[in-house]
């Protein structure tokens, strides 16, 4: 028979197993960054290779095919292969990140959309500081600095 306490992690692990994948929304970990074009490496002259040498971006902008990385280390081409728009290009001062996310629940570093035990970056959590292509910006947490944030979490 089933105790109590066997069946709430029985209904847990389902609640989660019905949950996006990591892979399936990008999920990346890469706690020393905030996902902006700035530190992307397709970020070039306030511009990104992806979208051309005529569109303007923000440092403060982030997309979902960003790549970490040292901006001009790696030459790349101008490509302008796809918009603003077709990679969900959007701006935020503060950054991008789960800890930054509506989605996020800092109570038990979970996630109302993602499956924080599907394979991926961070086995068993949804880390605050990796990032997803289902980011929402929180109302209260997306505006706060990153001291402002870390102290509300605390």
């Amino acid at each position: 028979m089933t105790s109590p306490i066997e069946a709430l992690e029985q209904k847990k692990d389902k609640a989660e197993q019905n949950k996006i994948s990591k892979e399936v929304v990008c999920y990346v970990s890469r706690p020393e960054t905030e996902y902006t074009c700035d530190s992307c490496i397709y970020y070039k002259e306030k511009k990104c290779a992806l979208y051309g040498p005529t569109i303007e971006i923000k440092p403060y902008g982030g997309c979902n095919l960003y790549i970490h990385g040292e901006p001009g280390k790696i030459e790349i081409p101008w490509i302008g292969l796809v918009t603003k728009l077709e990679t969900g290009y959007m701006e935020n001062k503060q950054g991008f990140s789960c800890k930054r996310c509506e989605e996020f629940i800092p109570e038990s570093n979970g996630c109302e959309k993602i499956n924080k035990y599907s394979p991926g970056d961070d086995a068993g959590m949804i880390n605050p500081n990796a990032c997803c292509n289902r980011w929402e910006k929180d109302p209260k947490r997306g505006n706060m600095n990153t001291g402002q944030l870390l102290d509300f979490l605390k």
